[in-house]
């Protein structure tokens, strides 16, 4: 025989469990935002690398300086671009090195973006089976 409390405790673990699932997906979701942006920022990078070493005529540019402030500049070298590896440290690229370098980023995204959206749908799933599980109890 179940016990009336025994009852209600498994409905409040199970609406506890409902909502912390429900954090869970908010969180997945800024981070797909995030991951997204990132990936759509190098794909824009790689365009630029490519537009500025193939352009045949000088390039003047606006380098930003930060807050809605720039400073007109011309591209001297259109084959060495300066590239962040990580904490920090920077390389000169040819460009095709850039590229390549630029691609291996936005595939290890492109897999962080999988990875993520797979976790989304499986807690999704979850929250489903949750929620009908709590609405046949109230019943």
């Amino acid at each position: 025989m179940v016990k009336p409390n025994s009852k209600q405790q498994d409905m409040q673990e199970k609406v506890l469990m409902y909502q912390l699932m429900q954090n869970h997906i908010e969180q997945l979701r800024q981070q797909l935002m995030a991951v997204e942006r990132e990936f759509l920022e190098i794909d824009g990078t790689i365009n630029a690398v490519e537009t500025i070493s193939t352009n045949k005529i000088d390039n003047d540019s606006f380098v930003p300086l930060g807050t809605g402030c720039f400073v007109k500049s011309s591209i001297n070298s259109k084959n060495n671009f300066l590239i962040n590896i990580g904490a920090g440290i920077f390389v000169n690229k040819k460009t095709a090195e850039a590229v390549e370098f630029l691609e291996e980023m936005k595939t290890e995204r492109e897999k962080l973006l999988n990875k993520i959206k797979n976790e989304f749908d499986s807690t999704m799933g979850k929250i489903n089976d949750v929620g009908k599980e709590i609405s046949a109890m109230q019943q």
